[in-house]
């Protein structure tokens, strides 16, 4: 069968080629090209939308202005493309991208990149080998990542992601934080770094602003300070506690046999030191108030005076004066409340038949003749099945490269021997070797069924694959390269930009000089390299080294994870740990040492003891806050003059246990065991009774009479 160009300025080449739109084009055997200003080059291609676009065997393009490359490639959608055997832009897929073997697009602007990654909703973008992105405005980067929350983004290989879950207050210990910043209602707003069985460390994250109302991810080095400030409180606390205080590896603080008293609390001691005082007949107690606050007792018997006095937490309370004119006291300790406290470190041609004349003329100085070629088509000649320039002169090149049934070879020693199915080679040297293989441009080779080569010194040189660019090399099924130099060297193979290389099974690398070296890596960005096992590099120079690891933003590397079960901070050691992975691989960098960058507009994340979300800073600040509050809380109640300090750490105390004089008893005490101490001994001691002589006539210890 001959070719049929129908239209003004169309023109077709090849058996069973037809180019029935105004100023269409179509190359090779079975070659549709319907749509105005179409262009087909391929066994069977069709391109029969407006200006669209079909190269390599099967290809389709069908809607207007849309574009497919590669074998059995498809773009159904207006302004789609569909790059790489097998891509697949559907007719939802407006606007719409499909790059790399089987790839599928069926959203709105949305971007599928890699082998059989499939980006289905509006605006999504997947990149990667079977990365998926189903949701609106989601993003899955990574192999096997899957988006399919709206507005979610999933972070790195087999990356998950979940409902975001409202994070208005977290209750710990007994202590509620409220206030907390980006309190996300939004269930799809997440971003996952990994699944419920992968966990990754998120390196090289610079200190984030700490505010109430900030949303910057936080560092380990700011919870450490955070942690720490905590760690001084309690160990100032026990340090001002005294005695056997001791600091628990959970934060909290206990206490023995305070003051020698056998009890355990402040306030058993206190209760423990109470006194009694009981009078005798004709004796007349009464009690006063002095100057600093304490309690003034006067003893009167006779004419003779006592009186005993104590700081401003004793009490003493009278009874009634018995028939025996006895008057018994109570003396007693008041309690100033110590809050128990707590910590929180949760922390994508027609040619019509006609008279094709050739003409010598002259020679020219090298003594090569130069031919007059004329066409004369009447307009109702009949139609040309094959075309051929020839000369006998011997000067002149070979004209029998088309040496396959229906193939076409068009140039100086171009050779196409596709078998059954028509090759196409057009080009100086260019070579189609291959059952519907197509070769366009000097010294371009497509050795294959249905691979395509274009561009000067393109090799697509196995089943399946796509070379587009000069010196692009595709040499491996269903391999994709494109670029001027780019290389895809292994099966499913996908290189997309200058000097890209992408030589392990359906790795990806996008970008000038990017290279995916490794089994199902991704490289996106100028010079990214991604050279271990599903490893991501997402960034102009990010290097992924590590298996499964992500590397994300310009110049950003990953390093070996660092498993962490516990932290010792301010001696204290915190355990139980969620999420603590012990493969060293899974991790994702945002930045390198010296260019760390900050997380910014996180939202609050769960704070249980099994949550694996990201903290923002307002949470730690909640969190700061509340250790300052107990640490300021904490010196009020000691009292004595104590402070916070910068650190957390709260100073010693001084306690004076004095009498009415104001003489001091013992000495200065810097805890509250010791201080309870010298008020338990000097209560116990009693005190003097004296005449009107100034004499002391005996002495009242507790619980005796007077």
């Amino acid at each position: 069968m001959g070719a049929r160009a129908t239209s003004a300025n169309a023109i077709a080449l090849g058996t069973d080629t037809a180019a029935t739109g105004n100023r269409a084009t179509a190359f090779g055997a079975g070659a549709l090209a319907t749509g105005n200003r179409s262009t087909v080059m391929g066994w069977r291609s069709a391109a029969s939308g407006t200006r669209s676009f079909a190269m390599g065997s099967g290809a389709t393009a069908n809607a207007d202005f849309s574009g497919a490359m590669g074998d059995k490639s498809v773009a159904n959608a207006t302004y789609s493309l569909a790059l790489g055997s097998s891509a697949n832009a559907t007719s939802t897929a407006t606007r719409g991208t499909a790059i790399g073997y089987n790839a599928t697009v069926s959203g709105v602007n949305a971007t599928a990149l890699g082998v059989s990654a499939v980006s289905s909703n509006q605006s999504t973008v997947a990149i990667g080998d079977s990365a998926k992105a189903s949701a609106g405005f989601a993003i899955a980067l990574g192999s096997g990542a899957n988006a399919a929350l709206n507005n979610s983004v999933a972070l790195g290989s087999n990356s998950t992601v979940s409902n975001a879950v409202a994070v208005p207050s977290a209750t710990v210990n007994g202590i509620t934080y409220s206030g907390f910043a980006a309190n996300t209602t939004a269930a799809g707003n997440v971003v996952s770094v990994g699944s419920n069985t992968i966990k990754r460390q998120i390196q090289n994250v610079a200190a984030g602003q700490n505010s109430a109302t900030s949303t910057d991810a936080i560092n380990g080095s700011q919870l450490y300070m955070a942690m720490n400030a905590t760690g001084n409180l309690a160990n100032s606390t026990k340090n001002i506690l005294g005695g056997n205080a001791t600091v628990n590896p959970d934060g909290s603080v206990t206490y023995t046999n305070i003051g020698g008293t056998n009890k355990n609390t402040i306030e058993e001691a206190l209760k423990a030191v109470k006194t009694e005082v009981v009078a005798g007949s004709n004796v007349n107690i009464t009690n006063a108030t002095g100057a600093n606050g304490q309690t003034i007792y006067t003893v009167n018997a006779y004419n003779t005076t006592a009186s005993s006095s104590s700081p401003d937490y004793i009490t003493v309370t009278g009874k009634a004066a018995t028939a025996a004119n006895t008057t018994n006291y109570e003396i007693g300790l008041t309690k100033k409340a110590i809050d128990d406290f707590t910590k929180d470190t949760q922390a994508t041609v027609v040619s019509n038949d006609g008279t094709v004349t050739v003409k010598s003329t002259e020679r020219n100085a090298n003594g090569t003749v130069i031919y007059d070629l004329s066409v004369n088509i009447p307009a109702q000649a009949s139609q040309i099945q094959y075309f051929s320039v020839n000369s006998t002169v011997p000067e002149n090149q070979a004209n029998d490269g088309a040496k396959s049934r229906n193939s076409i070879a068009i140039g100086p020693n171009a050779t196409a021997t596709g078998g059954e199915q028509a090759a196409v080679a057009l080009g100086t040297n260019s070579n189609a070797n291959g059952n519907g293989a197509l070769s366009l441009g000097v010294v371009t080779v497509s050795k294959g069924i249905q691979a395509t080569a274009v561009g000067h010194s393109a090799n697509a040189t196995a089943n399946g694959t796509t070379a587009l660019g000069r010196q692009t090399n595709a040499t491996a099924g269903d391999a994709t390269a494109v670029g001027s130099n780019a290389n895809a060297t292994a099966e499913k193979a996908s290189a997309f930009g200058v000097a890209a290389n992408a030589s392990a099974n359906a790795s990806l690398a996008v970008g000038a000089n990017s290279i995916a070296s490794a089994q199902s890596a991704v490289a996106v960005g100028t010079r990214a390299n991604a050279t271990a096992q599903f490893a991501t590099a997402l960034g102009m120079g990010a290097q992924a080294t590590l298996n499964s690891s992500v590397a994300l933003g310009s110049e950003s590397v990953v390093r070996a994870a660092t498993p962490t079960e516990n932290a010792t901070v301010g001696g204290i050691t915190y355990n139980g740990f969620a999420g603590v992975n012990k493969d060293t691989n899974y991790v994702v960098s945002v930045g390198s040492a010296g260019k760390e960058r900050q997380i910014q507009n996180v939202a609050a994340g769960q704070i249980s003891a099994t949550s694996t979300d990201a903290i923002n800073d307002s949470q730690l600040y909640m969190a700061m806050n509340a250790t300052s509050n107990l640490a300021n809380s904490t010196a009020n109640n000691f009292g004595g003059g104590s402070v916070v300090n910068p650190d957390g750490s709260v100073t010693q105390p001084k306690y004076n246990v004095t009498n009415a004089a104001g003489t001091q008893y013992g000495n200065t005490a810097t805890n509250v065991g010791d201080a309870i101490t010298n008020l338990n001994n000097y209560v116990n001691q009693g005190f003097n009774i004296k005449d009107n002589a100034g004499e002391t006539k005996g002495t009242v210890t507790p619980n005796e009479s007077v």
